[in-house]
């Protein structure tokens, strides 16, 4: 599963692209729900829900406006099936770091790693911070050059796939995005290592 978001243009609308990948399990595979939320004050109304649905290797997008928000500070969170979980905070300020939570790829199929990707569109270096919020990994800084790309790989072999960690812009205390799940591999799953205190 994927759900990236990302403002684009002029920082007035904020998008999330919503996928349910079939790399693995081909014509097997199966599509998913997502569930959107917005906690705070979205048009003058308290927790404003959305609900989606996509077919295994279809693609959804949606968008919301910046100032349908309370304060004009998008608070977006996504939850799907097995634990899948994305949470998007930000302003029109943001920098424009578009960032994409991917899977590190093992020929045909898939590691059990997180692979981010960074495309920064701005014309001024980016410093950002990856903090583990749940399993103890080490945080993790990383300077995005301006008008360039650049993967990161997260290992998750010590928590069975298990993952949640948040990504933060040095210097803006409004902007963060969080990650939480686990990484499909098509193997047999082992249970959430926080759940039995083994972390």
């Amino acid at each position: 599963m994927y759900a990236d978001g990302n403002s684009f243009g002029d920082g007035t609308s904020f998008e999330i692209i919503f996928k349910a990948g079939k790399e693995l399990f081909g014509d097997a595979a199966a599509g998913s729900a997502f569930h959107v939320y917005a906690p705070g004050i979205f048009l003058n109304e308290p927790v404003e829900t959305w609900t989606y649905t996509t077919a295994a290797g279809d693609v959804l997008t949606d968008k919301w406006q910046v100032g349908n928000f309370e304060n004009n500070e998008y608070h977006l969170r996504v939850y799907g099936p097995n634990g899948f979980f994305r949470e998007f905070k930000g302003n029109q300020s943001d920098k424009r770091l578009r960032i994409y939570a991917g899977y590190q790829k093992k020929g045909k199929g898939f590691t059990g790693n997180i692979q981010l990707s960074f495309d920064n569109v701005e014309n001024q270096d980016i410093e950002v911070e990856i903090t583990d919020n749940s399993y103890g990994a080490v945080a993790k800084t990383l300077m995005i050059n301006r008008q360039s790309k650049k993967d990161l790989v997260l290992d998750q072999s010590k928590t069975f796939g298990w993952y949640d960690f948040s990504v933060k812009i040095k210097g803006n205390s409004a902007f963060e995005k969080r990650f939480a799940g686990r990484v499909e591999t098509g193997d047999a799953s082992k249970s959430d290592p926080l759940m039995g205190n083994f972390i």
